[in-house]
């Protein structure tokens, strides 16, 4: 048996897969194909067709997916016992969507569960399931990149306008929209009028290209270092220590002259501690921003590159996929699996 592993990815999410993991199975010297095209198909059976193509073509050892790759799972788990591919599954978002990890685990689909929130593990565990944390990361080959006329603002946000979090948004995003900043909005559901929480009467805030409904993954280096401020949104974690947003992974990862600021969590503090700003209140955050826009750029320049520092040598998907590749060693040595 290799110790490399032939890795197939089947979802192809730009921040945690395509340009997170792929990249930290490839830094390990693993063999990784990545079936973008999947997405795109609306038929299950051409989808576990391809798949089982590409498991004999490749001689696939480890399948890794996480659950919002809209897959026919049942059917890939079969077909990983068949072929003898261990099966491992990241469930990103446990204390929100937990159905979705219960799910894989009391279905016996999957070798190995991995979670981002290490309270979890217990429960896997005694469900008859392996797992083991696994936290975001960054990939340090996405460079900073120059500021763009088109994203220059004091303070941006980049993400999705989820209900788990209009508590939060509400708390925290607009006392910053009440007191003017200058700033804009990236991401889906922020402009419907039917949901609780939208900027509908504040279209200036909101960033809108046509055909684009959110920023694509790739203009975030860019959109990073012409803002001052990255404003950062977590989903309701509370209960753990562990579970934080991917963005101040990335945020940090590619900035060379802006700061991340949020409200503040647990997990949060734990992960990045002084590297990023938090607030636990609205009023607090608006203080922090004028705060921050009033540090110089030496300053800012300064904090930005010792977090850069700090999350491409301790959070490099790099370290994430090689945590993976030793839990196929060790459970293809123990277990046969």
């Amino acid at each position: 048996m290799s110790i490399k592993p032939n890795v197939l990815l089947v979802n192809p999410a730009p921040s945690l897969i395509k340009y997170g993991m792929k990249y930290g199975f490839e830094k390990n010297g693993c063999n990784v194909i990545l079936l973008e095209e999947i997405m795109h198909m609306k038929n299950n059976d051409a989808k576990i067709s391809l798949i089982k193509e590409t498991i004999e073509k490749h001689n696939i050892d480890l399948l890794f997916c996480e659950y919002y790759a809209v897959l026919p799972l049942r059917d890939i788990s079969n077909l990983c016992k068949e072929k003898n591919v261990q099966f491992h599954y990241w469930a990103i978002e446990d204390p929100v969507t937990p159905h979705c990890g219960n799910h894989m685990v009391t279905q016996k689909y999957i070798d190995f569960i991995w979670t981002t929130t290490i309270e979890f593990i217990p429960k896997y565990i005694e469900m008859g399931t392996p797992s083991d944390l696994l936290l975001f990361g960054c990939n340090p080959e996405i460079l900073p990149e120059d500021e763009s006329p088109e994203f220059k603002h004091d303070i941006s946000l980049v993400g999705s306008n989820y209900s788990n979090r209009y508590d939060k948004v509400r708390d925290f995003l607009f006392p910053l929209i009440r007191d003017n900043f200058d700033l804009q909005v990236y991401g889906i559901w922020w402009m419907n009028p039917k949901l609780p929480i939208n900027l509908c009467k504040c279209p200036q805030f909101y960033w809108k290209k046509e055909g684009d409904h959110a920023l694509p993954y790739q203009w975030l280096p860019k959109v990073v270092n012409s803002s001052k401020i990255i404003f950062g949104l977590n989903c309701q974690t509370d209960m753990s220590v562990t579970q934080t947003s991917c963005r101040p992974y990335e945020t940090l990862s590619c900035s060379k002259n802006s700061v991340y600021l949020s409200w503040y969590t647990e997990a949060q503090n734990k992960i990045f501690g002084n590297y990023v700003f938090q607030a636990k209140c609205g009023e607090e955050l608006v203080a922090m921003a004028r705060n921050i826009l009033n540090m110089s750029d030496e300053e800012r320049i300064d904090m930005a590159t010792k977090a850069r520092e700090y999350v491409h040598k301790c959070h490099d998907y790099k370290l994430r996929a090689k945590q993976v590749i030793d839990k196929f060693v060790e459970l293809r040595t123990t277990k046969g699996v």
